[in-house]
């Protein structure tokens, strides 16, 4: 029992490096390729197609039933998330590396925490308390971060790869000033774009959240206090609360939902499924329409 503790703590760590690695591997290979002659803007196209065909099946047959239908608001919101982090900060991104190096482009983008602590703390979505260890640690942070990204610009270091479409004495001995000076602009730019990403999702978050509350306030049920009369069900509301099922079942006007009882949840979660799972799971038991017993034989 404690191993499997212990592994399930270490998760989150191993995805965490695992990812890290597949940002060093993509970088390096992303600069190689544009210093071969590669355009960043068709590079940035093309991974973005390979990454949709790749990712439009799982979204198809994994999150079908639990995802909001299309609409109009959702298409605008999508629309414009994706034009602030994949198309203006990615092609800002490869295009600061093709001036600069992959590591170099990779340091830089460690300042993306800092820029996203800084908007927050502009927006008021964070707090700093000075007596708070943890708002000492996101301070020093930001600090460090943003002056290691400025010893990468003004120092000099030895190339990985050398800059694309030049041939003399500096792209042999490192990147030239005016180079580095251009990359850096250009990818924090693109930083700043990808932490208003990270921000307007948050945002966006907010207000459904608020929007729950409004639609609990307006309903006549809800699911929460109702279950709250069956004691054999208090499982089952736990994790439709856990899992913010509850607020969207409490915004729906028709709604049918077929309660499990503490056996059954005692089973599903014996097989110690993710959250995600749970989720998806008890969504299958939320009806959007009203089923009686008539309707249920």
């Amino acid at each position: 029992m404690e191993t499997q503790n212990w592994f399930e703590r270490l998760k989150p760590f191993a995805a965490v490096v695992s990812i890290q690695f597949g940002y060093a591997a993509m970088d390096v290979l992303s600069k190689a390729a544009m210093n071969k002659g590669m355009s960043n803007y068709v590079f940035v196209v093309y991974r973005h197609a390979v990454a949709f065909f790749v990712m439009a099946p799982l979204a198809w047959f994994f999150d079908k039933k639990v995802r909001p239908k299309m609409t109009l608001s959702i298409f605008m919101k999508i629309a414009v998330l994706s034009w602030i982090e994949p198309v203006i900060d990615q092609n800002l991104y490869f295009l600061g590396m093709k001036y600069t190096t992959a590591t170099f482009a990779v340091t830089i983008t460690n300042m993306l925490p800092a820029i996203t602590f800084i908007f927050a703390c502009i927006l008021r979505l964070e707090k700093i308390k000075i007596r708070s260890i943890r708002s000492q640690a996101k301070v020093v942070g930001t600090l460090t971060t943003v002056s290691g990204a400025m010893v990468m610009t003004l120092l000099k270091g030895p190339v990985l790869f050398g800059s694309h479409g030049s041939n003399d004495h500096s792209q042999h001995n490192g990147t030239s000033m005016r180079h580095t000076i251009t990359g850096f602009i250009l990818i924090t730019i693109g930083c700043f774009c990808w932490a208003c990403f990270v921000i307007l999702q948050l945002l966006r978050e907010l207000l459904m959240a608020a929007l729950f509350v409004l639609a609990t306030l307006f309903d006549t049920h809800n699911i929460t206090n109702i279950l709250t009369k069956h004691p054999e069900f208090s499982t089952f509301k736990h994790y439709l609360t856990l899992t913010h099922l509850a607020p969207e079942i409490n915004g729906k006007t028709t709604i049918t939902v077929c309660a499990v009882n503490k056996a059954a949840m005692s089973n599903l979660l014996s097989k110690h499924p993710s959250i995600y799972t749970v989720k998806n799971v008890l969504s299958l038991h939320v009806l959007l329409d009203y089923f009686g017993a008539k309707k249920h034989h």
